[in-house]
């Protein structure tokens, strides 16, 4: 779905990808190679999801999401601060 500058990579797997809400499983990958997974869900613009594997196990992330297609920029607040991801 979306990197950040650091080369990790996000991926969402909605359960309903069409739909304004849906549950969805995922995860991040940090310079391609070790993976974690999350799960969470979205509703229109807003998003949330909680790691359940790695180091960030129980950690939420929240956010929004805007645009659609290709120009998909989420915004999600973190312990650590902000990222922004766009597809």
């Amino acid at each position: 779905m979306a990197s950040t500058p650091d080369n990790d990579s996000y991926f969402f797997n909605a359960v309903e990808p069409s739909a304004f809400e849906s549950d969805f499983n995922g995860n991040e990958a940090l310079k391609f190679s070790t993976v974690y997974t999350f799960s969470g869900s979205y509703q229109n613009t807003k998003i949330h999801f909680k790691f359940t594997s790695g180091p960030k196990t129980g950690t939420t992330y929240s956010g929004t999401i805007s645009g659609a297609g290709y120009n998909t920029i989420i915004t999600l607040n973190t312990p650590t601060g902000k990222i922004v991801l766009t597809r």
